[in-house]
């Protein structure tokens, strides 16, 4: 019922009546089994709506930070981390639209790494098993980093030089570099790029799960050599979500560390807590600079509603103790790190079994060890010879023999090609493998040699005179 004015008279036609119909849009509740669940366990999400028509969607982002969907008005997927879930309501009659989400909780971690995951040392030795710690030595081959090489080198130059790549210690092309427990470790270098050329270098870890972890701290050793004319950028990053976006931990724009002292770094992780999917990444950008050399990169993890607890492959937990120095035994406490002594030869399978409040399974790993032994070389113990025989000619059987003579109180090893000494005790090991045996202990005497090359005369008397 409109009535229309005017100044001036007006015209109107005959009234048609319009029917408008306006369509509300029903809100949506979500409700869950559990609104926490242990890590890798499934949850019941169900959408309601008084709206009967809706067609359902669910959305969320799985541990690899790749968006997941089902449809439907009820759902049950696994849960890895914190997540949130959101579900998409939308009335195919008249397009009314709404969503709602829900976050879910999880109790318990993602998984429990432990170092070393496989070993082998001799008998006698003394190994730190540490659950909770990833290490990368770069000892081995190397098959779960990602590297990136999309440097600009100087014409007639292989981009490759400047490859990260694994060299030992000490490495003469970067000032005799040798890292800090003299080992094989990681470098990139921007010098043999040559003049003009721009290097851009990358090397990333694989994932770690920081799910139900209370502290993680990222360390390594480094030695960057810095070119203040010709500038270098040398990063640490980190990401949160399987490498899609990441953030700056630190910049390194002067030296650090040197050829013979790497420089050892700590980071605080503990901003990512939570994540299933952390990386690191040494980022080394810039011009015609000197290099960066990285080693021994670990990530320390500490656990907020669970204990560690280790046995042997669920039949016991001998030769495992609480020291380095194997006196104190293990007796089933929860512990973070134990030490294995290597008593006899075998394989040796440990358990850390982490036992999560309110979870009914524990989450576990294991290592292995592999105990060697090298008997002792096999020979008779009092050995004679003639003057001028050497060491090499000692009666021994065993595989790369070593000699050593005790003198003042300390074992000096012998050349094969030394003179035997006569009345002498020779201490002889044999390596196998890694492994170095017990002395076979040999005395050495003289003994004069039967005469060769005599003529002999012989005269008969009857009177002694003729």
């Amino acid at each position: 019922n409109w009535t229309i004015t005017s100044l001036v008279a007006l015209c109107e036609s005959e009234r048609m009546e319009v029917e408008a119909v306006v369509n509300e849009t029903m809100p949506v509740a979500i409700t869950a089994d559990e609104y926490s669940v242990c890590v890798g366990n499934a949850v019941g999400l169900t959408v309601t709506s008084e709206d009967n028509d809706y067609d359902y969607t669910w959305k969320w982002l799985d541990t690899n930070g790749v968006q997941q969907t089902l449809t439907g008005a009820s759902i049950s997927p696994v849960v890895g981390q914190g997540t949130t879930f959101t579900v998409e309501a939308v009335n195919p009659n008249t397009g009314c639209f709404t969503q709602e989400e829900v976050f879910i909780d999880v109790v318990g971690v993602g998984e429990i790494p432990i170092y070393p995951v496989t070993m082998s040392i001799c008998v006698g030795e003394v190994v730190e098993l540490h659950a909770g710690q990833i290490k990368h030595t770069f000892n081995d081959t190397i098959t779960d980093w990602t590297f990136t090489n999309n440097s600009t080198p100087a014409p007639g130059v292989a981009t490759s030089v400047a490859d990260w790549k694994q060299v030992p210690s000490p490495y003469t092309l970067a000032d005799n570099a040798t890292s800090n427990d003299a080992s094989t470790f990681m470098i990139t270098m921007a010098d043999p790029l040559g003049p003009a050329s721009q290097v851009n270098t990358e090397m990333i870890s694989p994932g770690i799960n920081l799910v139900g972890v209370q502290d993680a701290e990222l360390e390594f050793y480094h030695f960057y050599k810095h070119h203040t004319t010709k500038s270098t950028t040398a990063q640490v990053e980190v990401s949160d979500d399987a490498g899609l976006t990441w953030s700056t931990l630190e910049t390194y724009t002067t030296d650090r560390g040197t050829a013979t002292d790497f420089e050892k770094v700590t980071i605080d992780l503990n901003p990512y807590l939570g994540a299933a999917n952390v990386q690191i990444k040494f980022s080394y950008t810039g011009s015609w600079g000197w290099w960066w050399a990285v080693d021994n990169v670990s990530v320390s993890q500490s656990y907020m509603n669970g204990q560690v607890v280790w046995d042997n492959d669920g039949i016991g937990i001998q030769n495992l103790y609480l020291d380095e120095q194997a006196t104190i035994s293990y007796q089933g406490q929860p512990t973070n790190i134990v030490y294995f002594k290597g008593e006899d030869a075998g394989i040796f399978e440990f358990d850390a079994n982490l036992l999560i409040s309110g979870c009914a399974d524990p989450v576990n790993n294991s290592v292995v060890i592999e105990v060697n032994k090298a008997d002792k070389p096999q020979g008779d113990t009092e050995q004679e010879f003639t003057a001028g025989a050497r060491v090499a000619d000692i009666d021994v059987t065993g595989s790369n023999l070593m000699f050593y003579l005790l003198v003042d109180n300390e074992y000096v090893r012998q050349s094969i090609n030394a003179d035997l000494i006569n009345n002498q005790t020779y201490y002889i090991s044999q390596r196998i493998g890694e492994c170095t045996s017990e002395f076979l202990e040999v005395t050495v005497s003289f003994v004069c040699p039967d005469p060769t090359n005599l003529s002999v005369t012989v005269d008969l008397s009857q009177d002694g005179v003729t």
